[in-house]
């Protein structure tokens, strides 16, 4: 399994009156080389307007219309929009700069100041990006993920090339590998030479320590010893989960959850794309007209009441590449060792995202009874097994960006839905099933939204929309945000504990 790449946040200029300040914190790739065109494609550069679009900090594509940046290249007073631009992976600043207005800026609610910490904020752009082979947004790792001391990773920017001395042209991109250092050592080597208390923290549990002598980002006030053998704290990008909750469309975590899936209640933050195999920048949609929640709100991930229904805004037309399926009856028993099929376009394996050119991917597992997975999720105040809960297992498994997908059984001869993507721990584990919403428990209450056609057959077009909202076969994929492929936002919904969201397959 491929862990997902942490990159540490470059800590970059900040902004007085809506200006970067050309003697403080500026930062460059000190120690390091010309990165190749192939690598990075998450790469950012930040412009703000001066007498041209000035490069004045780095960031990274998290999601087709999010960008991840530090909090004091933005903040901590929140400037307008307008004043700045984004400009995707490019191998030399200025020179075929295709600008994107920013729509939106989210300074995380604690940050002051960089030795403050929550040095972390996130950029809207006003339309999603074409994701491509040069343009792809970069994995965020799970809450519980540590980064050893001495892991190797890569730090990427336009900046400074040393204390004081500027990148020259062309302006290419560098990049520098830097190994991992541990938080104490590194709080350590800060209080060298200065007067500050041992017992006063420099560095902190959300700030990340990566460098070593000669080999860093570059920085010339904010920490005078980076380029001198000293590893330069950098924002724990795990820290920004329970915040980024709050935030539409960035999924997160190693699960599944269907409710989860709904990071806003506002019908226009979604797109429903319809009889697609492959992820696409179709312009063939369909609006949202109403969600409804069971739960709300909805609980934590791994709670009862994990399920969602979303109205369309028009029926749809059916065809062999659209059809509804069918729901069981309340009383189906989808008994254990029943093998069924769960579909979606989320990751492959735990952290490794779905690869062009992104074809919808199938599974089979098998029931697991309810004994057996109140085990694996056994917990010191008991099981978390709810009974609207239905567990499954692989080999194949779904994982991130999987959630609210259907598992389906053949019962006769006939495919229903048994159930809707939920959680579990971890993608594929042998000992973690995958959990499901049970779709049984909830039969009666879609019918109370949905009402019956009468018959196994299709006798009208009233409840389509709502039906197709949730429960098409393989062949829907709900966009948020009228994006379609967020493989790396913002965490995977399958959490390292059983409260995590869904995850792929």
């Amino acid at each position: 399994m491929l862990k997902p790449l942490l990159l540490a946040l470059p800590v970059l200029a900040t902004l007085l009156q809506a200006a970067p300040r050309p003697s403080e914190q500026r930062v460059g790739i000190v120690g390091g080389q010309e990165a190749s065109e192939s690598k990075w494609p998450w790469q950012v550069s930040l412009r703000l307007k001066f007498s041209y679009w000035i490069h004045f900090c780095g960031g990274s594509l998290i999601h087709p219309q999010w960008v991840l940046t530090a909090a004091h290249c933005v903040g901590p007073h929140i400037q307008s929009p307008e004043l700045f631009r984004v400009q995707l992976r490019e191998q030399h600043l200025y020179y075929q700069d295709q600008l994107l207005p920013v729509n939106r800026i989210i300074v995380h609610p604690n940050y002051y100041s960089v030795e403050g910490g929550a040095d972390i904020a996130l950029l809207e752009l006003e339309d999603p990006v074409n994701v491509s082979s040069h343009v792809q947004p970069i994995s965020l790792p799970p809450a519980m993920e540590t980064f050893p001391s001495g892991t190797s990773c890569w730090v990427t920017g336009w900046g400074d090339i040393d204390n004081g001395e500027s990148l020259p042209p062309p302006y290419p991109l560098k990049q520098v590998k830097v190994p991992i250092v541990e938080n104490s050592l590194c709080d350590r080597k800060y209080h060298t030479g200065l007067s500050t208390g041992d017992n006063v923290f420099i560095v902190h549990d959300d700030m990340l320590c990566a460098g070593n002598t000669g080999r860093d980002s570059c920085q010339v006030s904010l920490m005078r010893l980076y380029s001198q053998g000293v590893a330069s704290p950098k924002f724990r990008v795990q820290e920004v989960e329970s915040w980024e909750a709050k935030l539409p469309q960035l999924a997160h975590g190693h699960g599944r959850l269907a409710s989860d899936c709904r990071r806003s209640v506002n019908s226009s933050d979604y797109q429903v794309h319809l009889g697609e195999l492959t992820i696409t920048l179709s312009p063939h949609f369909s609006t949202v007209k109403k969600i409804i929640l069971y739960s709300s709100p909805p609980g934590p991930p791994g709670s009862s009441g994990d399920i969602a229904l979303v109205q369309l805004g028009t029926p749809v037309a059916l065809s062999n590449w659209v059809q509804p399926v069918c729901l069981p009856e309340a009383s189906a028993d989808f008994y254990p060792g029943m093998d069924c099929w769960v579909t979606g376009w989320g990751h492959t394996h735990e952290g490794e995202p779905l690869k062009p050119p992104y074809n919808l991917q199938e599974a089979e597992v098998s029931v697991v009874d309810v004994e057996s997975c109140s085990q694996a999720y056994s917990s010191p105040n008991g099981t978390i097994i709810q009974p609207d809960m239905l567990c499954a297992q692989g080999p194949g498994d779904a994982c991130q960006d999987d959630s609210g997908g259907p598992l389906v059984c053949q019962v006769a001869g006939i495919w229903q839905q048994a159930g809707v993507v939920s959680w579990g721990e971890g993608c594929g584990r042998p000992d973690r099933p995958g959990v499901y919403t049970r779709v049984t428990a909830y039969v009666n209450w879609i019918h109370h939204h949905i009402p019956e056609s009468g018959g196994s057959g299709i006798q009208g077009f009233s409840w389509i929309p709502l039906l197709a909202g949730l429960f098409l076969p393989s062949l829907l994929l709900l966009l948020v945000s009228g994006v379609l492929m967020a493989k790396c936002w913002l965490g995977q919904c399958w959490l390292g504990s059983p409260s995590h969201p869904t995850s792929d397959l």
